[in-house]
């Protein structure tokens, strides 16, 4: 059997690259982001790699509080969801080594000399 899944929250909004949710990731650790403005882990870990939720609303003292606790609390139960989502992640944070880097970087270079 194997231990309960506890997954981090990414507190930022915003975030160029948002290295914490790669790292967990990368240990099958996953993360709940704010999927609707500007993480930029989510291009590689979204579609099903880490738990997006809106958090539009909530911060700054706007309301919506707790729906996002309730949504929160139902994530956080789902223990084989969550798991799911931890070996999803895995897989996309580990793929993405130097040899996914450099053919990536050649297609891009290839599009622009076209």
């Amino acid at each position: 059997r194997s231990s309960p899944v506890r997954p981090q929250r990414h507190p930022c909004p915003y975030d160029a690259y948002g290295m914490t949710a790669v790292e967990s990731a990368a240990f099958g650790c996953p993360t709940v982001a704010d999927g609707g403005r500007g993480v930029g882990a989510l291009a590689l870990l979204g579609g099903g790699g880490c738990v997006e939720v809106d958090l539009e609303g909530t911060i700054a003292g706007g309301e919506g509080g707790e729906k996002l606790a309730l949504e929160l609390a139902a994530i956080i139960a789902d223990r084989e969801g969550l798991r799911r989502v931890g070996e999803e992640g895995r897989r996309r944070a580990l793929g993405w080594d130097e040899a996914a880097c450099c053919r990536r970087l050649v297609a891009v270079m290839m599009s622009l000399s076209n």
